[in-house]
């Protein structure tokens, strides 16, 4: 059986986790902190916005992109996904007003944080095998602990669908 996957189910399922852990995919001297982030607003184009911690060096109006990925996993779920793209931070908050209520806009601004938008490209929709549900031998816990230091594949999750958007 297959399912159509598209970015409106996408979006309802990055909606669903809300939260996401955040690398700076850039080689660079002054990376953004890697973090947990929720996201604010999912858009019907393949926009995320969210908030991170301003990173040193940067003036509260400039304006500046990197690549970004993000993993939303949340325990109890039988899904994760993986988003790359890139994210522009801005102290800009014009483009969403209306649709981020004034509370948390002056909140993001006590706590120093930037509003950042970003541009999804590519996709990773996984969920796991439930048919291959671990047991909680020790035997288990070693194989498992073999297979995570020679880097070998995890057999109980399927990807389901890798897309990329234009």
């Amino acid at each position: 059986m297959t399912k159509k996957y598209n970015l409106n189910f996408i979006a309802n399922r990055i909606t669903e986790i809300g939260s996401a852990l955040m690398h700076d995919l850039r080689d660079s001297n002054e990376p953004v902190t890697t973090g947990i982030i929720n996201v604010l607003k999912v858009e019907e184009d393949g926009k995320l916005w969210f908030f991170i911690r301003r990173p040193f060096g940067y003036a509260d109006e400039s304006s500046f992109a990197f690549p970004v990925a993000l993993q939303f996993i949340r325990k109890g779920m039988p899904f994760y996904i993986k988003v790359t793209g890139v994210a522009t931070a801005t102290g800009n908050y014009a483009p969403v007003e209306g649709r981020i209520s004034d509370e948390v806009m002056t909140m993001s601004i006590a706590s120093n944080l930037t509003l950042v938008e970003m541009k999804i490209e590519v996709v990773e929709y996984c969920e796991y095998d439930e048919s291959k549900k671990e047991d909680r031998s020790v035997y288990t816990f070693f194989q498992n602990l073999y297979r995570h230091i020679f880097l070998l594949p995890d057999y109980n999750r399927q990807v389901v669908a890798r897309f990329t958007l234009n």
